[in-house]
């Protein structure tokens, strides 16, 4: 998040002008698709791609078939101020509750053998994990977007799409948490430069690795001024972007994004959802605003779903105090027995 606080109708037959005296023939029920039908020609062609989650139009799908999936963000999961005993504590807990994706910083300052690490603990336990290759906060601007990512950045989203491409627990690559132009002021010059780095970003990913999503990462549409909505829509037209990365809270519905995906044909996920829960360091909210919360989360992800989105993590998995770092918990954060979960485990496949 910001440093302040993703039917088919049956026709309707005419009115007959005179009585029927025999029944109508039963319409032939429509064939539903096989897995070979909605594969895209991508996985065909590269067999590579077979236990990969992939883009298929504006839907992803695995092996053939159609995927959704529930999960929360745990940014803290791979940090060197983390301690790596409790990776394990924390995966076995989530997938017991029905997670199956965990959105990770796979930062350029982390450390990729602990990647690894997590990546064979998510086999063992069934998660997948989206990789989240840098952060807008606090050190990004027009001038970074202009140029200075030539050098740190790109030669670690390469060193990290290289190492890790042939992994299945990676569900897909995003290129940033929330890029924008903010302390710019949405100026067309920071805009364009954002959108160069984009699409330079994203080709080098593709051309090493052909088959998973690329996400921005982005927020929203923002403000939605003419160069805001032309900006957002420019970026999610690029080749190489292949969903439609939203963050929002749980009560706000991002309507002209979703139309915009569905317009660009493209799958779109809910990469944070926020929703608070007030207290007070690592003790959690009262058990009946934790149940209100939690009803929040279900009515949003019962409309999400009904909508055609493809994926909704919540913000954020609370391990709670670990060696006294409170940055464990936030009112915004999920504890243990959180009903939350429960929500969750109901939308699992």
């Amino acid at each position: 998040p910001s440093p302040s606080p993703t039917v088919v109708l049956e026709p309707t037959p005419l009115p007959s002008p005179s009585p029927v005296t025999t029944p109508e023939p039963t319409p032939s029920p429509i064939p539903t698709p096989t897995p070979q039908e909605i594969q895209p020609a991508l996985e065909a062609a590269r067999p590579e791609c077979a236990g990969l989650v992939i883009r298929s139009d504006d839907r992803l799908v695995l092996d053939g078939e159609p995927f959704t999936f529930v999960g929360t963000n745990v940014s803290y999961l791979t940090g060197p101020y983390s301690p790596e005993e409790i990776m394990e504590e924390v995966i076995s807990y989530l997938a017991s509750e029905g997670v199956e994706a965990i959105r990770v910083w796979a930062f350029p300052d982390r450390d990729l053998d602990r990647l690894e690490r997590m990546l064979d603990l998510g086999r063992e336990y069934d998660v997948r994990f989206i990789f989240t290759l840098d952060n807008y906060y606090f050190d990004k601007s027009e001038s970074w977007f202009q140029g200075g990512y030539e050098g740190k950045y790109l030669r670690h989203v390469k060193k990290v799409v290289t190492r890790f491409e042939d992994r299945p627990e990676i569900l897909m690559w995003e290129l940033m948490n929330e890029p924008n132009c903010a302390q710019e002021g949405q100026a067309q010059s920071c805009l364009d430069a954002l959108y160069g780095w984009a699409r330079r970003a994203s080709r080098l990913i593709r051309e090493i690795d052909p088959c998973r999503p690329i996400s921005l990462g982005m927020m929203d549409g923002g403000a939605w001024t003419e160069q805001e909505e032309a900006n957002f829509r420019r970026l999610h037209e690029l080749e190489s972007i292949d969903i439609m990365s939203l963050h929002k809270r749980a009560t706000r519905w991002l309507e002209r994004e979703i139309a915009l995906a569905r317009e660009l044909n493209l799958p779109v996920f809910f990469g944070e959802i926020h929703a608070e829960a007030p207290h007070e360091g690592c003790t959690p909210a009262e058990k009946e605003v934790l149940r209100a919360r939690a009803r929040v989360i279900e009515e949003d992800l019962e409309r999400s779903f009904a909508a055609g989105v493809d994926g909704y993590l919540l913000w954020q998995y609370a391990h709670g105090d670990v060696g006294g770092n409170l940055h464990y918990c936030g009112a915004i954060d999920y504890f243990r027995k959180d009903p939350a979960w429960d929500v969750l485990r109901r939308y699992a496949r």
